[in-house]
């Protein structure tokens, strides 16, 4: 490997242990909180939530460093080599073959070092009462997903390697545009073909509300083709909405626990702050960042891989990519986060403005907080790393403060 692939290797491993170092001193920190957060919240909700969250960013850290030791010592090791040689040696001089028979070895070798670490997570929720999930189900979804990531990820990288085979120097170029047309059709195919496999989508059989959550979505601009209800109560207690796909994918759901627990002005104050990610444009603007800084990504890849050996295209060379992009994915997670919060910051606002209700936003998010026993007043390290969100505390004081 070249001096230059190392250095690019070097860059994203430093950034990456930064990253889970702040989620460890986050977690482990004291569970100390802010005058604000004891104002809204009582002390035996702030010790239970932050219990449960420091177990989830433990395991979060865990399972990052798992799959990225695991990766990263097969690497150092040379075995993806002795594997790709293998291979390479049942298919004969079929390198896109041995491409895609490597890819599919890798993802599942991933998705199964990472299985130890989901169960544990899954047995936390069930712990402190948010999980409704029975084994069999949780097994049954991690097996659509890894067909879902199989069905995807294979034909895309075989693809990749098709390109780095042809234009070792220049296929990075190309290849970011089929990244372009990748995330577009993702966005929209995804809430339709997707989606489905996983949950159950139904029309929302309550007219009354149907007809407010339209007026509310023309009073904000946004065309509401379809109001479904998604059963996340088969797998959850938590309550959420959301704004999905684009052009005629377009559609609101809402969850069934959000229906059967909250009133109509909370149901419709949480569809506002959705509505108001569409409106503003956060769709666009996030697949626009996407696609910039996947071709940044592909830009710097392209140098790591001509560099790495053995040839260009090689099907060992797909274990270097993928943990140069795993490493990479969580060095900018605090970047990609730092947006996050802004355009939900946006949201809020909208919302406050179009239902001209901020005492009621306020208390919501406070509900919100205490159903899904969220980490409310987080430690300045874990809500700048794994915070897509502000803090509830934040929100609800910023909600106070609108005029």
């Amino acid at each position: 490997m070249s001096a230059l692939s190392r250095w690019i290797l070097l860059a994203a491993a430093l950034g990456a242990a930064l990253v889970l170092a702040l989620v460890l001193v986050g977690a482990l920190a004291g569970p100390a909180w802010t005058a604000a957060a004891e104002q809204y919240f009582d002390p035996d909700f702030l010790s239970r939530a932050r219990a449960y969250n420091r177990g989830r960013y433990l395991l979060f850290a865990l399972g990052q460093a798992l799959t990225l030791g695991l990766l990263a010592l097969g690497v150092a090791r040379g075995w993806h080599r002795q594997v790709a040689a293998a291979i390479e040696g049942m298919v004969g001089p079929r390198p896109l073959l041995a491409v895609a028979l490597f890819t599919a070895l890798l993802l599942f070798a991933l998705r199964a070092a990472g299985l130890p670490v989901g169960l544990a997570r899954l047995a936390l929720d069930h712990r402190y009462g948010l999980s409704t999930q029975p084994l069999g189900l949780w097994l049954s979804d991690w097996l659509k997903g890894l067909a879902v990531e199989a069905a995807v990820l294979i034909p895309l990288v075989t693809g990749l390697f098709w390109l780095v085979r042809r234009w070792p120097q220049g296929w990075w170029l190309p290849a970011s545009g089929g990244l372009a047309l990748y995330l577009v059709a993702a966005s929209s195919l995804g809430p339709v073909v997707v989606d489905p496999l996983f949950h159950r989508f139904t029309p929302l059989q309550d007219p009354a509300l149907a007809g407010e959550v339209r007026d509310l979505a023309r009073r904000a601009g946004v065309p509401a083709d379809e109001v479904l209800v998604m059963d996340a109560s088969r797998r959850t207690r938590r309550v959420n909405a959301y704004f999905a796909g684009v052009g005629r994918t377009r559609r609101i759901v809402l969850y069934d626990t959000l229906l059967s627990a909250y009133d109509r002005r909370q149901v419709l104050l949480v569809l506002a702050h959705e509505l108001g990610h569409w409106r503003l444009g956060h769709i666009r603007r996030g697949l626009g960042l996407g696609i910039l800084g996947g071709a940044a990504g592909l830009w710097l890849a392209q140098r790591l891989l001509a560099g790495a050996g053995p040839r260009p295209g090689d099907p060992s060379q797909v274990a270097v990519l993928t943990l140069f992009f795993l490493l990479a994915s969580l060095a900018v997670l605090p970047v990609q986060n730092l947006v996050s919060r802004a355009f939900e910051r946006e949201a809020d606002r909208f919302a406050i403005a179009l239902t001209g209700d901020p005492a009621g936003m306020a208390a919501l998010e406070e509900r919100l907080g205490r159903d899904n026993l969220g980490d409310v007043d987080p430690h300045p390290f874990i809500r700048a790393v794994l915070f897509t969100h502000p803090p509830v505390v934040e929100r609800m004081e910023a909600a106070l403060r609108s005029p």
